[in-house]
C-alpha cells in the first residue's frame, strides 16, 4: 500500500495560486496576442483605404492626362484583386489564419499601339540618404519601342513633351524601316543587272562587316555584299550601298601562284579608250 501524502492547508492554497498564476499569465498571453492581431488588422484596413484613395487619384489624373492626347490613345484600367491577411505562426511551418479580405485595386494607362504611358506619383529626393523627400503629384512615363531606358524614367509633366518624344522615336523607327526596305531592293536590283550585264557570270547575295574604327576594334556594322565570279576565274566582291552604288571589297585571279604572276596578267590587261 502506498503511503498517502497530506498537504497543509497552506500548501493546498499554495498549488491553488499557483494554478490560478499560470491561467492568468496563459490568459493574459491569448489577449495580448488578440490586441496585436486587432492592431495588425487595423493596419491592414488602413493600409486598404490608402490604396483605393491612390487608386482613385490615380485614375483621375490619368484621365486628365488623357484629355490633352490625340484620339489614338486610349486609356485602359488594369485590375487586381488583392488580398489583405493577418496570421499567426504556430511553430513546425504551421500558420493561424486570423483575418482576410480581398479588395479590387485599379490602375490606368494610356496606351496607343505598342507604347505606354504610366501615371503615377513623383518622388524625389534632397540627397542619396533620401532625406527631404518631396511629392511632386502625378507626371507620366513614357515606354515602348524605341524608347531609351534613361528617358522610361523621366517623370514628364508636360503631355506636348511626351507626344513630341514619340513623335521622334516612331519616326526614327520608320525611317530605319525605310532604310532597310531600300537597302534589301537595292541589292536585288543589283544582282538582277549584274546578271543582265554577264550572263556567262555567277553572282551570289552575302553579309560582310567591318569595324567603324579599325585601330581599337570599335563600332562593328554589316552590310550587304554581292559577289560576282566571271567566266575567266575572276571575283569580285563589293559592298552594296541603299543608292545601289559599289564599294569594292575584294579581288581574287585564278591560278596566280606568284606575284609576277598577277603582275603579267594585269600587263595584259587593256583598256577601251
Amino acid at each position: 500500500m502506498q503511503n498517502e501524502i497530506t498537504l497543509t492547508q497552506s500548501e493546498i492554497e499554495m498549488i491553488q495560486l499557483k494554478r490560478e498564476q499560470e491561467a492568468l499569465k496563459e490568459r493574459e498571453a491569448k489577449l495580448k496576442k488578440s490586441a496585436e492581431n486587432e492592431k495588425q488588422i487595423l493596419a491592414q484596413k488602413a493600409q486598404m483605404k490608402k490604396n483605393l484613395d491612390y487608386s482613385r487619384a490615380q485614375i483621375a489624373a490619368t484621365k486628365a492626362f488623357l484629355d490633352e492626347f490625340g484620339p489614338d490613345w486610349k486609356l485602359q484600367i488594369d485590375t487586381q484583386n488583392v488580398k489583405y491577411a493577418v496570421r499567426n505562426y504556430l511553430g513546425d511551418d504551421k500558420w493561424e489564419d486570423v483575418w482576410e479580405e480581398y479588395q479590387i485595386q485599379e490602375t490606368a494607362r494610356i496606351v496607343n499601339g505598342k507604347y505606354t504611358v504610366t501615371v503615377k506619383e513623383h518622388v524625389t529626393s534632397g540627397n542619396s540618404w533620401g532625406y527631404g523627400q518631396k511629392n511632386r503629384g502625378f507626371k507620366m512615363f513614357l515606354s515602348g519601342p524605341g524608347v531609351e531606358w534613361a528617358y522610361e524614367k523621366k517623370a514628364l509633366g508636360r503631355v506636348s513633351t511626351l507626344i513630341k518624344k514619340y513623335d521622334e522615336v516612331t519616326e526614327a523607327i520608320r525611317y530605319r524601316e525605310e532604310q532597310v526596305q531600300k537597302q534589301a531592293s537595292a541589292k536585288d536590283k543589283t544582282i538582277a543587272k549584274m546578271k543582265e550585264l554577264y550572263p556567262d557570270a555567277t553572282v551570289e547575295g552575302g553579309r560582310g562587316g567591318e569595324y567603324a574604327n579599325s585601330w581599337n576594334r570599335t563600332g562593328w556594322f554589316d552590310y550587304d555584299t554581292v559577289t560576282i565570279t566571271f567566266a575567266n576565274g575572276i571575283t569580285i566582291k563589293y559592298r552594296v550601298y541603299a543608292d545601289m552604288s559599289l564599294g569594292r571589297k575584294e579581288m581574287t585571279f585564278p591560278k596566280m601562284e606568284t606575284a609576277y604572276d598577277l603582275m603579267d596578267v594585269m600587263n595584259s590587261v587593256t583598256f577601251n579608250k
